[in-house]
């Protein structure tokens, strides 16, 4: 829509740092803390939290892997395929988006390029392009038969490369709800506008209740109870870390415009 080329890449990517990096840093500093308050208290269950200074700093390009060390929090890995996301469609869009076969070459290459590239973004390409051809349908650039055609596809080689079939199943559901379902509702909307967040907290918040409360959830009831305060406080925690943290960032983003 704001015809993207090459030389707003700069402004783009900014905008996605913007978006992305301070609240991932804010969750960064809310992992340490509440891990190493929790690694204190009595009857903590557990691996012995620890981290250094060569982690911490690693997390900021999204290399721990990379680098030798351990993620702080096990989700973060999906952050470092987003990011490569980011350099790779800001790159290669203006290409992407000239016409039908430049668009269909780039996604065999991508599909290709699965098989070689040890990287997140790579190895989960067949989904990122799942949702390039829903966009590239919705806005009329391809016909429907093609749009299946490359759903197959990628379908075809996540499988063939040994990924779980519930992996493509998921990618091709969501493609098809993306195109044609029509659903507007108050608390899906609220939820989708909090997910990130969401994303970056369960585990510190919803995690520690959990391990907090099974030491005492000794019967099924019990554990239901404790799943249902876990998600509850979650949401409400993701709720202020979305107002307090996620929001200023969105509004710091969408102040960086692109210029004519």
């Amino acid at each position: 829509k704001s015809n993207y080329t090459l030389n707003r890449f700069f402004r783009f990517f900014g905008k996605r740092c913007l978006r992305i990096e301070p609240p991932y840093i804010v969750s960064i500093v809310l992992v340490i803390v509440l891990g190493y308050l929790s690694a204190q208290t009595s009857g903590y269950r557990g691996e012995k939290f620890t981290f250094n200074t060569g982690q911490v700093l690693s997390h900021i390009a999204y290399l721990p892997e990379h680098l030798g060390y351990k993620w702080l929090l096990p989700v973060y890995w999906s952050l470092e395929a987003e990011f490569h996301y980011y350099l790779l469609i800001g790159l290669l869009l203006p290409t992407l988006w000239k016409n039908n076969y430049t668009l269909l070459s780039g996604f065999v290459l991508g599909l290709i390029s699965s098989y070689f590239i040890h990287l997140y973004v790579f190895s989960y390409m067949p989904l990122f392009i799942m949702g390039i051809v829903a966009a590239a349908y919705k806005t009329g650039k391809i016909r429907l038969v093609v749009y299946f055609l490359v759903l197959a596809a990628c379908i075809g080689v996540s499988l063939h490369r040994g990924q779980s079939a519930v992996m493509p199943l998921t990618g091709f559901i969501t493609s098809i709800i993306i195109v044609w379902a029509k659903y507007s509702d108050p608390i899906t909307a609220f939820l989708g506008k909090i997910s990130f967040s969401l994303y970056l907290i369960h585990v510190p918040i919803g995690g520690r209740i959990l391990n907090y409360a099974g030491r005492y959830a000794d019967r099924e009831w019990k554990v239901w109870a404790a799943l249902f305060v876990a998600l509850f406080v979650t949401i409400v925690f993701s709720w202020l870390f979305y107002r307090v943290v996620e929001y200023p960032s969105l509004a710091l983003s969408k102040k960086l415009r692109y210029r004519n």
